[in-house]
């Protein structure tokens, strides 16, 4: 094997491992903030459930199912780690359908988690609304 070929494999490694790493990441996340919504009794919390495939792919991870005035709703939801994650997804987003997005780090707490989809939420129905009202 030549040099070149032998530092391209160690890149692609290396590429692959922060890939993994980084997928984890984002799903202890995603547990998180389901775990948190789980165990709160808030009476706006219809459901909590992991996206699919096809949501995956358009950028959602969780979708929420809550009730605004007596009508259900759901609302989908990015989860980032990082500040620097969430100016990324604003950034690839512009001009795409409007998905809530929140911070999760490994040590937020969940009153914060909750805390944090609860204006996630805000900002949609918000949004939403407003949608509806200049249609």
């Amino acid at each position: 094997m030549t040099r070149k070929r032998s530092i391209k494999r160690k890149r692609q490694f290396v590429e692959q491992k922060k890939e993994a790493k980084k997928k984890l990441k984002g799903e202890a996340s995603e547990n998180s903030v389901i775990r948190a919504l789980t165990l709160s009794d808030k009476e706006w919390i219809i459901s909590i459930r992991k996206s699919g495939k096809k949501e995956d792919r358009n950028g959602i991870d969780l979708v929420l199912k809550t009730i605004y005035m007596e009508e259900e709703i759901k609302i989908p939801i990015q989860v980032k780690s990082s500040y620097k994650g969430l100016k990324n997804h604003i950034e690839k987003n512009k001009g795409k359908t409007y998905i809530p997005c929140i911070i999760i780090k490994s040590e937020t707490p969940d009153f914060s988690i909750v805390k944090s989809v609860k204006n996630a939420r805000y900002q949609y129905i918000k949004r939403v609304i407003r949608e509806k009202l200049t249609a």
